[in-house]
């Protein structure tokens, strides 16, 4: 038997060898921990002067929020917060830079965006119970709007009936912040596997050395394996070094408390009981799978053009255009494919969308349906990767 072992070794020693490789990981890597930390940079200036820098307004709010860790989000609560805004002057220009605010209303600022969110402007009048009804008003509207059929809404009612009322504030941060980075991790790293995954089945025909692999008593098989054994793992590998490098900076700035904040906290028009640290786990895991069925497609494209260019020119295209291109909720099938799509998938609105897919008397969220739509697709790109490379001419 051929050692596999030993072509999986050379074959990422030929990848570590690139100046490529090297240079594009540690600049996704520097990117992402550069995200994580940004929110400690800068100073924050009112009519031209210096007043604070944003890493000691983040410390002081973060402070603030984690006194409100517990409490419910009832009257008692909100009471309290309508009193400490009602103090800051209506007539100020600016009201954060009013010593009423930086007193009284500062230490509540988490729960008045909260109800900000939900109440608009009848944030200072309404009562808990009022609040919650406006929520599932606007939750229920936001199922018409994106065109639920009625067997939907009956699902998702039982779902809205699970969540426990009232809310519990708990600080969050750290957690709802690396829902955004890893969403900006999974770019760079569909980035860094466009320019380096390629490279591992073009290269032998780039160097001319095709035909020695032919000329080999195993042939083209235990190769194919080993490389898109190389290619499925360096891509697994980076996901996970962004992935780690986007925690590390996070946490290190929010700190790690918050795991069992209701999902509703930070996102309130979603009706799936989760806490925002499963929230966090079951996205990480999308974007796992998101990595290995990226390389698979960077991999089928590279033997397809037998070359290394063409794959990362479409990859990159891709890219760019799941950037700036938006499907409308209103083409149902259409919007809803699409937020299948890697990248699109990693947005944790996407991966928990209300839209839902029924086969027969069950249904699927999207991350549900991901976990075994990426699995699948990357094995038939593998398959028919490895009919296309054992009829290629040496």
């Amino acid at each position: 038997m051929f050692n596999f072992w030993e072509l999986v070794r050379m074959e990422y020693r030929k990848l570590f060898q690139r100046k490529l490789v090297w240079v594009t990981a540690i600049l996704l890597t520097a990117m992402t921990i550069f995200a994580g930390l940004s929110a400690l940079l800068g100073d924050v200036y009112v009519n031209g002067e210096k007043v604070d820098t944003h890493a000691n307004m983040l410390r002081t709010d973060s402070g603030y929020a984690r006194r409100l860790s517990g409490e419910l989000l009832d009257d008692s609560l909100l009471d309290k917060m309508q009193e400490a805004y009602g103090m800051v002057p209506e007539d100020a220009e600016i009201y954060t830079a009013t010593r009423e605010y930086q007193q009284y209303a500062r230490p509540y600022s988490e729960i008045y965006n909260f109800v900000l969110r939900i109440a608009g402007n009848r944030w200072n009048t309404v009562s808990a119970g009022e609040m919650y009804d406006l929520r599932r008003a606007a939750v229920e509207q936001g199922w018409t709007e994106l065109l639920l059929s009625e067997a939907e809404k009956e699902y998702l009612s039982e779902k809205e009936g699970q969540l426990k009322l009232p809310l519990t504030y708990r600080y969050d941060d750290g957690y709802s912040n690396y829902l955004s980075v890893l969403y900006m991790a999974a770019l760079l790293m569909m980035l860094g596997v466009s320019v380096c995954v390629p490279q591992i089945f073009s290269e032998e025909y780039s160097r001319k050395t095709a035909p020695l692999i032919a000329s080999s008593s195993f042939g083209k098989k235990p190769l194919y394996l080993a490389k898109a054994f190389t290619g499925l793992t360096f891509s697994l590998g980076l996901a996970l070094l962004l992935a780690v490098a986007a925690a590390a900076s996070v946490f290190s700035v929010y700190g790690t408390d918050g795991f069992s904040a209701a999902l509703q906290l930070d996102y309130p028009m979603l009706s799936w009981r989760l806490t925002v640290g499963e929230a966090a786990l079951l996205l990480f895991g999308v974007y796992l799978l998101s990595s290995l069925l990226f390389a698979a497609v960077a991999m089928v494209l590279s033997l397809v053009f037998r070359g290394s260019a063409p794959p990362m020119a479409i990859l990159l295209g891709y890219l760019l255009l799941t950037g700036v291109f938006h499907i409308p909720d209103e083409y149902r099938i259409l919007s809803q494919i699409w937020s299948y799509l890697p990248v699109n998938s990693a947005n944790l609105t996407s991966a928990l969308s209300q839209r839902l897919l029924q086969v027969g008397g069950s249904f699927f969220a999207g991350w549900q349906v991901i976990c075994l739509l990426y699995p699948v697709t990357a094995a038939i790109l593998l398959l028919a990767g490895y009919r296309k490379y054992r009829r290629l001419p040496s």
